[in-house]
């Protein structure tokens, strides 16, 4: 799995600044093809009512369309914007929030191919 996070400054129509991150995953064929299997691509995310700061960020940051931000959505890219330096925090926020939530899923989706491999070859040893 691969996470861009693109964060540009940029100057508004009527002179003012705001800041702009385009976020997208990549997923390896490998990977993809496991997200199909266990169902994960069309889970949410970020769900709005899930709690007050995914809310907020799904209205206020991403400015999303729908009620819920799928591993689909960041697939194929999207976008989060702030109009205010005052508000940069608030964007630093939701980045990190899409990198951790990433981080669970890339560790679902590890889990998943290494447990697939360790059935196909019939046997499984970890040392804990």
């Amino acid at each position: 799995m691969k996470l861009t996070i693109d964060r540009q400054e940029k100057k508004g129509t009527f002179g003012g600044t705001y800041y702009e991150t385009f976020i997208q995953v990549t997923l390896t064929p490998e990977e993809k093809e496991a997200a199909q299997k266990i169902h994960i691509g069309g889970r949410p995310v970020f769900k709005y009512g899930n709690s007050e700061e995914e809310s907020m960020l799904l209205v206020n940051v991403f400015k999303h369309r729908s009620r819920e931000m799928t591993l689909y959505d960041l697939m194929g890219g999207v976008r989060a914007k702030v109009d205010s330096d005052a508000q940069l925090n608030v964007l630093a926020l939701a980045e990190n929030r899409v990198r951790e939530k990433c981080k669970n899923i890339k560790n679902a989706l590890e889990n998943y191919i290494s447990n697939k491999d360790a059935m196909q070859q019939g046997r499984f040893e970890e040392e804990l």
